[in-house]
């Protein structure tokens, strides 16, 4: 009997101590979050010296449990290979020299490998390595929803083409009509080139902010599983301990 009650404790602690990590995992909801993040060695948790390419914080779109991180990088020109999970780039600014690219992240308690090429002419500089994106969940901001952000996308498509396709119905109806006049003003006159009609096209530039240097003297860790583990393993053995002084009492 006394053995029975042991073995069972034992086993109380340790499933305790696998379920314990799962719960402290807690999933952000749908959203569109704001989240910091760190650029490490691989396989260590100190800064990377790619860490100040990368613009801080990055933005974070969740969606029916995928998780998709956007981010920034600097001198863009250097970094000329960018390999992560389900990796696009989005937008490249030349003037800036800047790159607004995405990837899929499977998890944000565990570290997000990503290879890079680096190669900078000047300084005779060619090299290739791993680094690591950390994620500080427990930091990460919720901006908006989801279903917002797609409604902004799918609308502005369709008044832009809304726009030009009626532009361009007005002025082939401009057209139209300067022909039909031409003929009926002359019948033996050839007309050789109709008139066209030319628009500007402006295309504005997005605003780009300067980002103040980063500093690496901070380090982003991967967050901790849980502090409640300690309390509940020291009252289970608390609890073993009243039981067997007990049955010892009662079997002598």
């Amino acid at each position: 009997m006394f053995k029975k009650i042991i073995a069972s404790l034992v086993l109380a602690l340790f499933s305790v101590a696998l379920y314990m990590p799962t719960m402290s995992q807690a999933k952000l909801a749908d959203g569109i979050y704001s989240i910091p993040y760190q650029v490490n060695n691989n396989g260590k948790d100190v800064p990377s010296v790619g860490n100040d390419y990368f613009v801080k914080p990055a933005k974070l779109t969740v969606e029916n449990g995928k998780m998709v991180a956007e981010m920034t990088v600097k001198n863009a020109s250097w970094i000329v290979k960018l390999e992560a999970p389900n990796y696009k780039e989005l937008r490249v600014d030349t003037a800036n020299d800047t790159r607004l690219f995405q990837f899929e992240v499977a998890d944000l308690s565990a570290k997000t490998a990503v290879s890079m090429r680096v190669e900078i002419p000047h300084l005779d500089y060619y090299h290739s390595y791993t680094v690591d994106f950390v994620f500080d969940e427990a930091k990460a901001t919720k901006t908006g929803n989801v279903a917002s952000q797609q409604a902004v996308a799918s609308t502005t498509p369709v008044a832009a083409t809304t726009a030009v396709n009626s532009a361009s119905a007005g002025v082939a109806a401009q057209q139209a009509a300067d022909h039909k006049a031409a003929e009926n003003a002359s019948t033996t006159k050839v007309i050789t080139s109709p008139k066209t009609t030319t628009s500007n096209t402006t295309t504005t530039k997005p605003a780009t902010s300067t980002t103040a240097k980063t500093t690496t003297t901070s380090q982003v860790k991967n967050p901790q599983t849980s502090d409640e583990l300690p309390y509940i393993a020291l009252a289970l053995l608390c609890v073993s301990a009243f039981l067997i002084i007990r049955l010892r009492k009662q079997t002598a």
